[in-house]
């Protein structure tokens, strides 16, 4: 074997150790429960120091059940918090618009809403 196939399994070894690192242990051992949320008055807004949301609300209060730590990784749009869950850097996603991907698993809508249009 030449010493550049050696080097590429190295690297090809080292890439995978790196990926299986970058999963994050169950909030079950960690404590921590780690969720991807859009900025919104509806689902998490930060104001004076304090967060709120209806969603924050829900997620704060399942935490709580559990006696775990919440850390919020905002994200700035659905395709973000969509690549956040399938690269393993939260646990899960809330305020996540409901589609069909094949590769994510969507709880039922807690509210649903539709468009009004007032005149």
């Amino acid at each position: 074997m030449g010493r550049t196939a050696i080097l590429f399994a190295v690297a090809v070894a080292l890439l995978a150790l790196l990926g299986a690192c970058s999963r994050l242990p169950p909030p079950e051992n960690s404590g921590e429960l780690v969720v991807a949320i859009a900025s919104g008055p509806a689902s998490y807004q930060f104001e004076d120091g304090k967060a709120s949301g209806f969603e924050h609300d829900l997620i704060e209060a399942f935490a709580e059940s559990r006696q775990w730590r919440v850390r919020y990784v905002i994200a700035g749009d659905q395709a973000k918090l969509r690549s956040l869950v399938r690269d393993g850097k939260v646990h899960f996603a809330a305020s996540a618009w409901i589609d069909d991907d094949p590769e994510l698993q969507f709880s039922s809508p807690l509210r649903e809403s539709q468009p009004v249009l007032v005149g």
